[in-house]
């Protein structure tokens, strides 16, 4: 590495990140009655059309039962990730005649998880410390337990109007 040396001779200090030994992801739905389904993933995998599949039987079944409907009933909304696209997905989405509903590219705007649970999240873990998978899904579940349904229920308001802007603008940037 080339740099700047002063006049004292000392190379300046650089900051390095330094990559962490374990990777947590977390996978996460929501319904419009305020209900959350989640896992943390903590074998440092990622996710593929298998993984993303389970994950999304489990969160439907768990929403079905805690609002004794089908799982017909309901629509899934996902991006164009190559999990929620896999054939082995779409395949079992219709075959269980679930409805989908693509969110459209770079739109982090009609993302429900992007604009209030994950931007919220950050500020609620800042300054608390997660080592491993116990404490991520402690502190995963302190979160969403702290997240009260009016006011979920009020950002699904405003997620509505929004789409409904968007439809009205035909698609363009609002």
């Amino acid at each position: 590495m080339r740099s700047w040396i002063d006049v004292d001779g000392d190379r300046p200090q650089v900051a390095r990140r330094t990559i962490s030994d374990q990777k947590f992801m977390w996978l996460m739905a929501a319904n419009f009655s305020g209900n959350f389904y989640f896992e943390i993933m903590n074998d440092g995998g990622s996710v593929n059309a298998q993984r993303y599949l389970q994950f999304l039987q489990a969160a439907l079944q768990s929403f079905s039962s805690d609002l004794n409907r089908n799982v017909k009933d309901f629509t899934v909304m996902h991006d164009n990730a190559r999990p929620h696209v896999a054939m082995l997905v779409k395949q079992w989405l219709a075959q269980a005649g679930v409805a989908t509903v693509k969110q459209p590219a770079y739109s982090p705007d009609v993302n429900l998880q992007d604009r209030f649970v994950f931007r919220n999240f950050e500020t609620f873990r800042r300054g608390k410390l997660s080592r491993n998978a116990a404490e991520i899904l402690s502190l995963t579940s302190q979160y969403l337990n702290a997240i009260s349904t009016s006011a979920l229920m009020k950002e699904f308001d405003h997620f509505k109007e929004d789409l409904a802007s968007i439809i009205e603008a035909e698609g363009n940037y609002l």
